[in-house]
This record gives C-alpha cells, structure tokens and sequence, in this order.
C-alpha cells in the first residue's frame, strides 16, 4: 500500500513539473504526453486522459496537494484536541460531511466534532477557522 502511495505521489509531482512546463513555458501537449509516458509508467490512453485532465485547468494540480497537506495539517489538529478519544472513522465522516466545500468549511465542522465530542477546542486553531462570533 505505501509503494502504490509513493507512485501517485510521483505522479501527482509529474503532474505540477508537467503543468508549469505546458502553462508557463508554452510546452506543446505532445511533448507533456510523451514525458508521461516516458516517467509515469501508465498506459498511453490513462496517459493521456492525465494531460488532458491536468492541462485544461490552470491550478487544478497545486490545489490538490494544498487540500491534501491542509487535510493532513487538520487531522493532527483533531487529534491533538481528542487525544485519545481520537477516532479516524469519525474523522473521515465528519470531512466528508458538508460535502464538497471551503477549507473554511471543512475547519469549521471538524471544530464542532471536536467541540461536541469532549475534545479540547483550544488545540483547534487554524488560520482557516472562522469564529461565527465574529460575524454575529
């Protein structure tokens, strides 16, 4: 499981080099898809769904890695307000939750989970939390 892990971390890094090559140095798609070929070790039409689906949109690769190293970033907060009432199911379902939404979001609801669960709220400090004081 980490091996397979490691590959798609490998491919997601291929994905950001092979996106600023296209979007910022003006290489061709044939010369992205030949480099996927080349290094990915995928077959020629996963390959090209990959640079077709990393190359129409501008960002889409950079996004992800910032999502998955806050979700990571996140998780250790949760854990650290649990403690050993920790429990990764209930985090995995509280993320998914409100569905597709913000950081802000996301931060949010696992503020509640923590808050509603017996966990330490004050270890829950992102720059991504939003106090609804605030805005009341």
């Amino acid at each position: 499981q980490r091996f397979g892990g490691l590959t798609w971390l490998t491919i997601r890094a291929l994905r950001m080099s092979m996106a600023g090559d296209y979007h910022i140095d003006g290489v061709g798609t044939q010369k992205v898809y030949d480099d996927f070929l080349k290094f990915a070790g995928m077959p020629a039409g996963s390959a090209w769904f990959e640079v077709h689906r990393y190359m129409t949109v501008i960002g889409r690769d950079v996004t992800y890695m910032l999502g998955r190293l806050y979700l990571i970033e996140l998780e250790n907060m949760v854990k650290d307000a649990m403690g050993s009432k920790y429990d990764f199911k209930q985090f995995v379902y509280n993320w998914f939750k409100p569905g597709l939404r913000t950081l802000v979001v996301h931060t949010n609801a696992m503020n509640n989970y923590v808050c509603n669960n017996g966990g330490d709220k004050d270890k829950m400090k992102s720059k991504y939390s939003v106090d609804s004081a605030e805005y009341a």
